[in-house]
């Protein structure tokens, strides 16, 4: 009755409140003062998407911190303990959709809604900074993340347990406008792919959605080796181009090997 609604909001603003705290205290984040000064309203009014980019683009203590370490420390120290128990999750319910704040703890669709803002963030930083020095930092983040979604990993400790949302999360940063591709961009593009799922032919004729997925996984293939030889035979990088070019003009031509097209599509 209204007495346990009381009781659930205010066990929400405690868990809100301690959690807050946990992200202020930590003495790997740099935050500056408006932030350190945060009130559980004010967190609130973030979003989870806010709260996400508060986190993981913070900056950090040490200098000479790796990228992906790093954003994989604060994943599972910040990010993950609000979605893993009944208790730390209270405060996701501020953040259902359509302001639902009552509903039924569901732990799959906590975890999506996590899922959906890491992976907002990261296609936007990489919008962001597909034409600056801050690319392939940002590249790196997004490899950690694919790289502990791997399907070896069980689904419900993977940070995109979806095999069908990892493909799509690794091809839209991988196809981003502007990403020009430099022997440190390709090589962390490489990565990207090898955190994909493992393509298996005897699924693709009784699984429509796994054929559809081996399809787009094979296409970045053929596109990551076109521009492999393409920056072997070319001293500028510029000249070789985007991956995005490269299927624009492979759809374009209506040739399905993307190899037989050659670099000056590029």
């Amino acid at each position: 009755g209204e007495n346990d609604a009381g009781k659930q909001r205010l066990s929400s603003f405690c868990a809100t409140a301690h959690h807050l705290n946990r992200i202020i205290t930590d003495d790997n984040l740099l935050l500056d003062d408006a932030t350190s000064a945060l009130s559980v309203a004010e967190f609130f009014a973030l979003g989870l998407q806010g709260v996400v980019r508060l986190i993981l683009s913070a900056r950090t203590v040490s200098k000479d911190a790796d990228v992906a370490s790093t954003m994989i420390a604060r994943y599972k120290k910040l990010l993950e303990p609000m979605i893993q128990a009944h208790d730390n999750s209270l405060l996701m319910r501020h953040w259902f959709p359509n302001g639902d704040g009552d509903a039924e703890y569901h732990p799959e669709r906590v975890h999506g809604l996590m899922q959906h803002a890491i992976t907002s963030y990261c296609l936007t930083k990489i919008q962001q900074s597909a034409k600056t020095d801050e690319l392939v930092p940002s590249l790196e983040m997004c490899r950690a993340f694919a790289d502990a979604s791997k399907t070896a990993i069980p689904k419900s400790d993977r940070i995109i347990p979806d095999e069908g949302d990892l493909v799509h999360f690794v091809t839209n940063i991988a196809y981003t406008p502007g990403i020009s591709c430099s022997r440190p961009v390709l090589d962390i593009l490489w990565a990207l792919y090898e955190c994909l799922p493992v393509r298996v032919k005897s699924r693709e004729s009784s699984d429509e959605r796994w054929a559809l997925l081996s399809a787009i996984i094979d296409a970045f293939y053929r596109h990551l080796l076109v521009v492999e030889i393409g920056l072997r035979w070319c001293l500028d990088s510029r000249i070789v181009g985007t991956l995005r070019n490269l299927r624009q003009s492979a759809e374009g031509s209506g040739n399905r090997n993307a190899i037989a097209l050659g670099c000056n599509i590029l």
